[in-house]
Order: C-alpha cells, then sequence, then structure tokens
C-alpha cells in the first residue's frame, strides 16, 4: 500500500533482518548501560560493537535509499568528526589545554564521554530502526505539501524584507549598525529586554530564504541563482556573530540542490569540493570575526600558519564536543531531573507558566569552571541534555525518539508527502538540536511556522498571476524513490 510503511505479507523477510539488526545495535546498548553501572572490563567490548553496529548503519541505510544525504548517515559523520576524533585523539594523550585543566576533565571522564556521545548515537539508529508508519497522508498534504503558485516568490521576498527588517531593528536597539558590521562583537553584547521579539521575527528571513530558494530549483533556475537568497540571509546573521545560524540557510540549500542535482546539472565534485575547502576557512574566520578582529579577520584567511592553529584548537573545542559530554560525566546523571527539557520543549508556554528551567550547557561552566555568576555555557548537546537530566537509560530514549522523527521525515519526503522546504529546514534543525541543544526547539518551531505562513500567504493573497503548472506538483522529491521498497527499507 503506497504512502505507508508496511511491515507484513511480502515484506516479512526484510522485517525480519531489520528487526535482527536493531537486536545487535540494543544489544550493544545494553552492553553501554552496563559499562555506566560500573562494569568497566565491558568497555572495549562496548565500543568495539558500537562501532560496528554504527558502521553498519551507515552502510545500509545508505545503499538502501541510495542517497549519502540520509539523516542517518548526517549524523554519524557529524558525530564522527565532533565525537570520535578528539575521543581517539584523547587516548593518545589528555589534551593540554588550560580551559580542560579548568574544567578538571581526566583520562576517564574522556573515556566515558565518548562512551556516551556512543550511546546518543546508537540510540538515533535505534530510533531509525523502529516500526512504525508515517502520520496520514492527508494531514501531511494540508500542512507539508505546497503547490508552485506564482504568490509565492512575491511572498517569500515580503517575508525576506520583513525579516530584515527586523534583524535592522534588533542590531540598532543594542548599538550603531555600522559598528556592530565592523567589530563583530554583536555575539557578546548584553541582549536588551523587550528586543526580543524583533531577534525572533528576524528569523522570517531564515524561513522565507530557504521557500525561495526551493521556489527557484522548481522553476529550474540555473543552479546557482537558486542559493542567492539563502546567501543573503546567511550574510545577515553572520553579523549576529552565530555561525551555526548563518549556516542553516545554505546548508538548507545545498540539501535540496542535492535531490535536484540531475535536473538543474549541478557539479556535485565540483560543490563537495568547494565545500571541503570553505567550510573550515569560514568556520576559523567567523570565530576571529565575533572574537574582536571584526572585520580584519578575513584578512587572516591568507594565513596558512594562523589556519593550522586554528585547525589543531578546533578538533578539541570549535569542531570537537567531546569534552561538554566529558564534563556531563563529571557533573553526573540526572542532576537537573528533566527541567532543560520540560521548559523548552513547552516553549513559548513555559514562559507563561513560569516553569523552572536550567540549561545543561550553563550549568557545565558554572559547576566545573567554579564561577556561578556565569550565563553562557558550552553547546551540551542533546546527549548531554539527556543524561543530565535522565541518566543513560534517557540518553537511548530521547535520542531514539530524534531518530523515529528523522525517519518520517526522510520517508515522508521521499514518498512526495513532505515539501522540500520544509524537510530540509525540519533535518538541518534536528541536526543542530543533536549537536548543539534541545534550546533550539523553540527556534525551529518558529522557523517551520513562518516557512508555512510565507507559502500560505503566497497560495492566497498573492496568487493573482497565472502560472504554468510543471511535472510534480510538489517540492517533494518523488523521483528516483524506490516504489513498492518502503516498506522494507531500514
Amino acid at each position: 500500500m503506497q504512502g505507508k510503511i508496511l511491515y507484513t505479507g511480502a515484506n516479512s523477510k526484510p522485517v525480519i533482518k531489520n528487526l535482527a539488526f536493531l537486536y545487535f545495535v540494543l544489544l550493544a546498548g545494553v552492553s553501554g548501560i552496563l559499562v555506566f553501572s560500573g562494569i568497566n572490563w565491558l568497555i572495549p567490548i562496548y565500543f568495539s560493537l558500537a562501532y560496528i553496529m554504527l558502521s553498519f548503519a551507515a552502510l545500509t541505510v545508505t545503499h538502501f535509499w541510495r542517497d549519502c544525504l540520509n539523516p542517518v548517515l548526517f549524523v554519524l559523520v557529524l558525530g564522527f568528526v565532533r565525537f570520535s576524533i578528539p575521543g581517539f585523539l584523547s587516548l593518545r594523550a589528555e589534551p593540554d589545554l588550560l580551559l580542560f585543566q579548568m574544567m578538571g576533565l581526566d583520562s576517564e571522564a574522556w573515556i566515558l564521554g565518548h562512551a556516551l556521545a556512543l550511546a546518543g548515537l546508537l540510540g538515533v539508529v535505534m530510533g531509525w530502526l523502529m516500526p512504525m508508519q508515517l502520520p496520514g497522508r492527508r494531514l501531511l498534504g494540508i500542512l507539508a505539501i505546497f503547490r508552485i503558485r506564482s504568490g509565492i516568490p512575491y511572498a517569500a521576498i515580503l517575508g525576506i524584507c520583513v525579516g530584515f527588517a527586523a534583524l535592522l531593528v534588533f542590531v540598532r536597539s543594542h548599538g550603531p549598525i555600522l559598528e556592530a558590521v565592523g567589530t563583530g562583537e554583536m555575539r557578546s553584547t548584553e541582549i536588551n529586554q523587550g528586543t526580543g521579539k524583533y531577534f525572533y521575527l528576524g528569523l522570517m528571513l531564515i524561513s522565507s530564504s530557504v521557500v525561495f530558494s526551493a521556489y527557484l530549483m522548481r522553476r529550474r533556475y540555473a543552479w546557482w541563482l537558486t542559493p542567492l537568497p539563502s546567501l543573503l540571509a546567511a550574510s545577515t546573521f553572520w553579523v549576529l556573530g552565530g555561525r551555526s545560524r548563518a549556516f542553516v540557510p545554505m546548508a538548507c540549500v545545498a540539501l535540496l540542490l542535492w535531490y535536484r542535482r540531475d535536473e538543474l546539472k549541478v557539479p556535485m565534485r565540483t560543490v563537495f569540493a568547494l565545500t571541503l575547502v570553505l567550510l573550515p576557512v569560514l568556520s576559523y574566520v567567523g570565530l576571529s570575526y565575533r572574537g574582536g578582529e571584526g572585520m580584519n579577520a578575513f584578512t587572516q584567511i591568507f594565513s596558512l600558519s594562523a589556519l593550522a592553529d586554528y585547525v589543531n584548537y578546533a578538533v578539541w573545542i570549535d569542531w570537537g564536543q567531546l569534552h561538554s559530554l566529558a564534563g556531563a560525566i563529571a557533573i553526573g546523571p540526572g542532576v537537573l531531573g528533566g527541567q532543560t527539557f520540560s521548559y523548552n520543549l513547552l516553549w513559548p508556554v513555559s514562559q507563561f507558566l513560569d516553569l523552572p528551567g536550567k540549561s545543561a550547557g550553563v550549568l557545565i561552566v558554572q559547576t566545573l569552571l567554579g564561577e556561578s555568576e556565569r550565563s553562557w555555557g558550552f553547546h551540551a548537546t542533546l546527549v548531554g541534555e539527556a543524561y543530565l537530566n535522565f541518566g543513560i537509560a534517557g540518553v537511548f530514549v530521547v535520542t531514539a525518539i530524534l531518530g523515529v522523527i528523522l525517519k518520517v521525515l526522510y520517508v515522508g519526503f521521499r514518498q512526495g508527502q513532505i515539501d522540500g522546504a520544509y524537510y530540509s529546514l525540519a533535518v538541518i534543525y534536528s541536526m543542530r538540536i543533536f549537536f548543539e541543544s534541545v534550546e533550539k526547539f523553540g527556534e525551529a518551531l518558529v522557523v517551520l511556522i513562518f516557512a508555512f505562513s510565507v507559502i500560505r500567504v503566497g497560495e492566497t493573497l498573492f496568487d493573482i498571476w497565472p502560472y504554468k503548472r510543471w511535472g510534480d506538483r510538489t517540492l517533494g522529491i518523488s523521483a528516483g524513490r524506490h516504489e513498492g521498497t518502503l516498506g522494507k527499507s531500514p
């Protein structure tokens, strides 16, 4: 039956294989729980079994879907960079960085932090492998599909202008705009009370730019033109100092281009090579820009020695995130009692109900660095937050839920039930939640609501010009999906 994932009848053999694989992933998870129960001699077995299962999951899912940017591979590759590389390096020698010495991180904390990271990655795979059905197609058709109407680009342009103006007002309320652009210190500025609404309204810039880029792809404009609206959004958010938020619209467009690569004749090898070169460079420039160098940071692009020093630093702190998990291990499990999740997942209702909330990243800084007045924090990651709120069992439950969500999004997208603009925004923000914090949930919700609003306004109020229908009716990808195999996928 098309449109649903079924696990009966002709699909019984693939399902048995799928459940057998899930059994071994669960076995790896159980061994992880035993490791955190104090059975240290299981650590080598747990690490070996976990990496075997994660590698097999990456290969199996990628082979079945014939898609190198499926969410499972996305999570596991980023997890290897952010968790595994510093984890393996810490086995050779503890990092000689003052920050880690101040945090009091020893070899045991690094090893258990590495084990905690693997537990989170295994949880995502567990959620992906769980048998499930997609939500009703009729509901998805109402909420997650839009037809190509002539009013979409006008609504998107209006949304871009509104978002851009809101960000200008937000920056101006904290000081001169040119000074903020020139110094790059906006990120360290204390936010004035009452200006947060302009920042959230500014997120419409991200939503509208992605919708506009998706529309251009759907109308088969030249592939190099399609990222321009998102490039504008990324450049604007760069001033605020948050590199992750600035990369969101570009990451969404890159994801959409991947699925339109044949139709738009995208030179993927060239784009991939440029990405590998530009990502570390832009990451380095962004760190220098917001660290006080301002516009002078762009002159350091040509300094190979400075870039090499940054790479040595970034492996541990900027790209690597294992120190956050090691810090969570040093504090202990369940100390927050679910406050981080209850406050952020109920946003914005939690603000009106005055629910207690505590940032896990701020807790790590305040506890391990010994300064209770600090208001900034590390990116604790969803794994670290789950551990500090619910313990090791909570890590598997929370990350498995994320795995289920990613599977629903992906299968719905490949079946043409979820539009590409919604899918890209939802997946990229899911990555941010996993590798940064559940605190990004509110921002993700706002961005998706703005995307829905822009699309609906374009379909109704601005839909007054004739338009030409193209082949498929949505921006969801139906071409190339495996008809009749959706019920058999891992």
